[in-house]
């Protein structure tokens, strides 16, 4: 008798597996938000104009309303890509910040010569995206 308590429970788990999957699954669609997105920043170590954002804007980002839209990822150059940014056009120079949604480029920044030029063109990137509580 316990040979089949045991199929019984074994036959009925890969259900309620699957059911808990599910319900896992639909709570996380309609919590999740609709379009993730990521500003990677494309750097190498001899970039001044890198040195200089990290100074600047790079050790606050985090903190900021735009991190919490598009959090910020550095790749070295001469790295490989992540899948996550093998739709990403070719980048040229450092820095290039480029913002991916869903694997997809929607945009850059080429260059960096200051703070305030990188705000005013990151949210001219985000667009509509931007959060109000800046």
């Amino acid at each position: 008798m316990p040979q089949t308590c045991r199929q019984t429970a074994t036959s009925n788990a890969p259900s309620a597996i699957k059911a808990a999957a599910l319900l896992i699954g639909l709570c996380s669609a309609l919590s999740a938000p609709a379009a993730p997105l990521e500003l990677w920043m494309f750097t190498s170590p001899e970039c001044a104009a890198c040195a200089q954002f990290e100074r600047e804007v790079g050790r606050s980002y985090v903190k900021t309303a735009e991190a919490r839209l598009a959090p910020l990822h550095r790749q070295p150059l001469a790295a490989s890509r992540p899948e996550s940014l093998k739709a990403a056009g070719p980048v040229i120079g450092t820095p290039t910040f480029v913002l991916m949604e869903n694997g997809r480029e929607q945009g850059r920044i080429e260059g960096y010569s200051s703070d305030e030029l990188f705000w005013m063109r990151l949210t001219a990137l985000l667009g509509e995206r931007n959060t109000q509580g800046k």
